[in-house]
């Protein structure tokens, strides 16, 4: 091909392609994302507060207010405890169903990437690419795996800005408008995981707005209408803000609320310099080729403002996150769609070039991350034999991802993203190492198990002194909101309580060894906390 820019027409071949496409993505991506998805605790890797705060709501049969530890929850909105309440109720409460609305979410967002890119960017390839790319991005995988709000808030802002940009697209105004409506609904789900943030998808809106307006398009943005849809905004908030209104803790709710920090964590202003290679990596170089390619030549580039529009996207995005204090890699979650549109791009362009230093590369890059992943399959043995485990163990697992890495190289429709395939299959290689580690870093886990092993029930638990999380952690594998009390007398007075957990410079202010009034038996856990077990 010569140096002139690269143009993307339908091929003969373009329908079996697509539908071959699809297939896969659909196959592996939901294997990508459901296998072995309950294989650790929810301590480990995870955060453990959203999936109790979630379960709360149905142990307290409040969908309204939020609550962690039986109090008032403010920090965010309801939506993303709602779903993982909702798969609660289905599969019931543990790991598979509080990691399972991320993981949908993660899904729809290879669907979108897919589709945005076979439309706008007028390549079934470069959609496909970009779906394998988003996939095997090691922060996109991480964070699609895991019980945070983060996934699903960076899904609903990738398609209400891909939605808005349909609308600027769309000359019928009729369905501009519907357009348009569904940006701003998209935007409202957004919002009600995420709260005010949301908005910030606007910080894009307004500066692609003001280029067309600039290059005398003003009827393609059509900013009056844009105006009048964002009524549609109210459709998924406005229910939950009035039923929030009239509950009956909502002065505590609001004074709460009002005394709370909500972001805190704050690192270096090059944070994301380094943390977006590192977490969209193994497509960070092809991204960086994209940037320039376009840079290159884009002049050429005139006819395709979709590049334009998801460069603007991903610039604007990393430098509003850039200065802002608090930072956090999660935070980057929302550019992680258009930069794979961007990497896939760039992707496709060099190879239709027919560079053969960059064929050389490709296939090179390809053949040895595949060894690497091959005898990636060997660590889970080691872990286990290291554990004193039975290689057993692990087996069941290994082979499920050597038959996925065998059946994605007969299948793959596009051999250009074989390296993207064998990175997703590495990753969960260290997931299933991770599950073998799980019984030494499930803190919480071990100690529900320990007061099982005592015969004791979550009512027969009470906890004493500073052991909020040990009380929260413990709650969510019993089930059940754990009793609380400082008043150390009560506690051993109370007949229907057995067994109080304290840490162990509490017990040893308290045991006196009169076995007649706060005597018993003794058992150590995790994190310098005792179970006291009283004397019958």
């Amino acid at each position: 091909m010569s140096d002139s820019i690269a143009t993307y027409t339908d091929s003969p071949n373009s329908s079996v392609f697509n539908k071959r496409a699809l297939l896969f993505l659909i196959f592996f991506g939901l294997f990508a994302l459901f296998f072995n998805l309950d294989g650790r605790s929810i301590e480990n890797k995870d955060y453990l507060r959203y999936a109790e705060v979630a379960r709360e709501i149905l142990e307290l049969d409040d969908w309204v207010m939020l609550h962690e530890n039986g109090k008032i929850y403010v920090h965010k909105p309801p939506l993303h405890f709602w779903k993982i309440a909702g798969a609660y109720k289905l599969f019931g409460v543990g790991p598979f169903a509080a990691r399972l609305p991320a993981a949908i979410a993660a899904f729809c967002g290879l669907l979108i990437a897919f589709f945005f890119g076979k439309r706008l960017l007028r390549s079934p390839e470069i959609g496909f690419l970009a779906a394998v790319i988003l996939l095997s991005a090691y922060g996109y995988f991480w964070w699609a795996r895991r019980t945070r709000i983060d996934m699903e808030y960076a899904v609903l802002f990738s398609l209400s800005l891909i939605l808005f940009y349909c609308g600027c697209e769309t000359t019928n105004r009729k369905f501009k408008a519907l357009w348009y409506l569904a940006f701003w609904l998209a935007t409202g789900f957004a919002f009600m995981d995420k709260a005010f943030i949301a908005f910030s998808n606007l910080l894009v809106v307004v500066p692609y707005g003001m280029m067309c307006i600039l290059k005398s398009e003003k009827q393609k943005f059509a900013p009056g209408l844009l105006a009048v849809t964002s009524i549609a905004v109210l459709a998924p908030v406005l229910p939950w803000i009035l039923s929030l209104l009239n509950h009956p803790q909502f002065a505590d709710y609001w004074e709460i609320f009002m005394k709370t920090k909500i972001m805190e964590r704050r690192m270096g202003l090059f944070f994301y310099l380094h943390q977006f290679p590192l977490k969209f990596f193994p497509a960070s170089p092809f991204f960086l080729m994209g940037v320039w390619a376009y840079l290159k030549y884009r002049k050429q580039l005139t006819e395709s403002p979709e590049l334009a529009f998801v460069l603007l996207w991903t610039g604007t995005i990393f430098f509003i996150l850039h200065w802002s204090p608090q930072k956090n890699h999660r935070y980057l979650l929302p550019i992680f769609l258009p930069g794979s549109l961007i990497s896939a791009w760039a992707l496709w362009f060099f190879y239709q070039r027919n560079d053969a230093v960059f064929d050389r590369l490709i296939q090179w890059g390809n053949r040895i991350v595949l060894v690497i992943t091959t005898l990636s399959l060997i660590s889970p043995f080691i872990v286990a034999w290291y554990l004193g485990l039975s290689w057993v163990g692990p087996l069941p697992l290994v082979l499920c991802l050597a038959c996925a890495l065998i059946l994605t190289r007969i299948f793959l429709p596009l051999k250009l993203a074989a390296i993207f395939v064998s990175f997703v299959i590495l990753f969960h290689v260290i997931e299933v190492n991770d599950t073998l580690l799980n019984e030494k870093r499930a803190v919480y886990l071990r100690m529900s198990q320990v007061f099982s092993a005592q015969g004791l029930t979550p009512g027969e638990i009470a906890f004493h002194g500073d052991s909020t999380r040990a009380q929260e952690g413990v709650g969510y594998y019993l089930n059940r909101l754990m009793r609380y009390s400082n008043n150390w007398k009560a506690l051993i007075q109370d007949s229907n309580i057995k067994g109080i957990l304290t840490t162990r410079e509490e017990a040893q202010k308290r045991i006196t060894g009169k076995a007649g009034e706060s005597g018993g038996q003794i058992v150590p856990l995790d994190k310098g906390l005792v179970l006291i077990i009283k004397r019958k």
